[in-house]
């Protein structure tokens, strides 16, 4: 989606432009008038990405065609988009922005951490104008300056307030409105669906956008009263039945506001030597290399984690009296838990009278793991910037991979909505 620095603006007086002609008399201010306020002429970058972008040329009619290369005709019949008109008038406008230097100059060369670093730059906002599936992703420090071209929470004052009231036990406060404008919905719709990247994991692999989380099985139980309500519909009852639809809550991971925190395991009632012989010639066979070492001190652990090769996985490990690592060099699964995970789901199976338990916090992994029988695994949290990728490559994540936040944090349901006729 469009992107553009809002501080910028309000710097130069300037509304956000709504035409090519505005955009481009915006891009020319910012590079000609100290759009940052630094002092500094000359360090202002109008517009980056890596490379141009069809997004950039949509005004010409190109639309998004990274996987199909052709556009289609009123007639229903196709034509190269690469050599189409369109495509020609806006690489011609694309150079004159490019000749006058209101797009970055090294566009054409430049990979994600070069823009990155631009848009990140620890000493200033150096970024107008851009394309972002995730801007504050990519703009970090400076994310509050931007916003989203026409983003709907400078509409709030035209559309419905549901709530607006402070939650119990110091839980903070809550807004609601109601968002039903036929125009408004279309808008958001195509937001997101711009937020795409297409190649983002390379041509091989599609991408993605909407990662879906069961939270307490509620998917599973709406899918399957559905499933039991259908049965006695007909095709007609069927179209509009309210259970047919699920309330669910999108959120972006990428706000401040989410805090992936990890889920550790504890086994229990298990031969702890004979277990972890067991869990490391399992973690060898999935991933080719296991190795599980205890230490005496803190200073020898640390000196062990200093050593490990990168990309590696490793997971501390806590049983009566010690405490060492797992370390896998070559993982097969992109996250600890997931290489940790597949070897126990094994290893349970085969261990009459075994069990675990799926844990929030380090001190309670550690008061558990040093029982007696007992085996402890604390799991590094999730990053972010893994989640939709690790999605991708590996399918749906192992079970109680992460929580958004910690169990005392999650105490509201505020919403919910009639499935019953």
């Amino acid at each position: 989606v469009p992107v553009i620095n809002m501080k910028w603006l309000e710097n130069l007086n300037l509304e956000v432009p709504t035409t090519v002609d505005e955009l481009v008399a915006v891009l020319k201010a910012f590079k000609e008038q100290d759009a940052n306020g630094n002092g500094d002429p000359n360090d202002e970058i109008p517009f980056t990405g890596i490379g141009l972008g069809m997004d950039f040329l949509s005004p010409f009619g190109m639309t998004d065609v990274y996987g199909t290369r052709y556009l289609v005709n009123e007639d229903g019949s196709v034509r190269y988009a690469y050599t189409s008109e369109e495509y020609k008038a806006g690489l011609k406008w694309a150079h004159e922005l490019y000749a006058a230097g209101l797009i970055d100059q090294e566009i054409f060369t430049q990979d994600q951490v070069i823009r990155d670093a631009k848009c990140d730059d620890p000493n200033v906002s150096r970024v107008g104008f851009g394309y972002a599936w995730s801007y504050d992703a990519i703009f970090r420090r400076w994310k509050s300056e931007y916003a989203v071209i026409e983003p709907i929470a400078e509409k709030l004052d035209k559309i419905e307030q549901l709530y607006d009231f402070d939650l119990m036990m110091n839980g903070g406060h809550v807004e609601g409105w109601l968002v039903n404008d036929e125009g408004m919905v279309t808008d958001v719709i195509n937001a997101l669906t711009a937020l795409v990247d297409p190649n983002k994991y390379g041509t091989e692999m599609p991408p993605l956008l909407f990662a879906m989380g069961d939270g307490n099985h509620s998917f599973a139980t709406a899918k399957a009263n559905w499933e039991k309500c259908k049965a006695e519909l007909t095709e007609e009852e069927r179209k509009d039945h309210p259970a047919r639809y699920a309330l669910v809550e999108l959120e972006n991971v990428h706000d401040d506001g989410i805090v992936f925190e990890p889920i550790h395991r504890v086994v229990f009632n298990v031969n702890v030597p004979e277990f972890l012989d067991r869990l490391k010639a399992k973690l060898a066979e999935q991933n080719g290399d296991c190795e599980i070492d205890f230490y005496a001190c803190e200073n020898c652990m640390a000196k062990a984690k200093a050593a490990i090769p990168e990309g590696a996985h490793v997971v501390p490990v806590i049983i009566e009296g010690k405490e060492g690592l797992i370390v896998v060099k070559h993982p097969a699964a992109q996250l600890e838990v997931g290489t940790l995970q597949n070897a126990l789901d094994v290893l349970l199976k085969e261990t009459p009278g075994a069990s675990i338990d799926y844990i929030h916090g380090a001190d309670v992994v550690r008061e558990l793991g040093s029982k007696e029988n007992n085996i402890g695994f604390l799991l590094p949290p999730m990053q972010k910037s893994a989640f939709f990728r690790t999605v991708v490559f590996d399918g749906a994540l192992p079970r109680k991979t992460f929580s958004m936040g910690e169990a005392h944090e999650k105490r509201y349901y505020l919403e919910c909505r009639k499935i019953q006729k």
